[in-house]
């Protein structure tokens, strides 16, 4: 029979390899689309013209779709490290707690790394857009 603490530290344990599981997810996904807007930059290129209203309607879909994405697991990884938060209360020590007051508390420039998903996308849709401008110009 588990005792209280022994179900609590499983359940931790158990969430703890949630967070990762959805940052593997989280890299496939941005793999995908990436791939899919290189490819549709890449048919851009190769196409001659043909279809660039499309080609490019296609790269800001994706785009969009792409920091929505970014914006929905940056949601739930705040959920889910507010619940460990909360879990880790009750603990002696609180590891993930710790983390996250040395990483505000570090005086190095920080860039966070959802900023930088959310910037990629928005930079390829605008990449688009100017290039649909610039080639009706």
């Amino acid at each position: 029979m588990m005792t209280k603490e022994n179900q609590i530290l499983e359940i931790y344990r158990i969430y703890v390899s949630t967070i990762i599981a959805q940052e593997q997810r989280r890299y496939q996904i941005i793999a995908v689309y990436s791939t899919l807007v290189a490819g549709a930059w890449g048919l851009l290129v190769t196409s001659g013209g043909a279809y660039q209203a499309l080609i490019i309607t296609s790269i800001c879909a994706i785009s969009v779709i792409w920091a929505l994405t970014v914006c929905a697991f940056r949601r739930l990884a705040k959920a889910k490290f507010a619940v460990i938060d909360r879990i880790e209360a009750d603990f002696p020590i609180q590891p993930f707690g710790w983390e996250w007051k040395h990483t505000k508390n570090n005086k190095f420039p920080d860039l966070r790394l959802s900023l930088l998903d959310i910037s990629i996308p928005l930079f390829t849709m605008v990449c688009a857009i100017v290039y649909q401008v610039w080639s009706c110009v």
